[in-house]
């Protein structure tokens, strides 16, 4: 129950970003629209991921697993 508790603390909170950075970003200004709205959806996405899988392996992760293959083949 509390994991849509905090979802639903996460959607009002982009909305009330989205409402309040709306209106400054102008009609002419569409790649800052749609950059501002992927981003923001971005966010709202990886929030609810990691929220019902916090064990998930993030990017640092990643990067760890591959420079750890690379230092074991060069002998380090």
């Amino acid at each position: 129950m509390v994991k849509g508790w905090t979802l639903l603390v996460v959607t009002i909170a982009a909305a009330l970003i989205f409402l309040r950075e709306w209106p400054g970003l102008g009609r002419q200004r569409t790649k800052e629209r749609t950059a501002f709205l992927l981003l923001l959806g971005l966010g709202v996405l990886l929030a609810a991921f990691l929220r019902y899988f916090p064990g998930a392996p993030g990017p640092t992760d990643l990067v760890e697993a591959m420079f750890r293959s690379l230092a074991e083949w060069m002998g380090l």
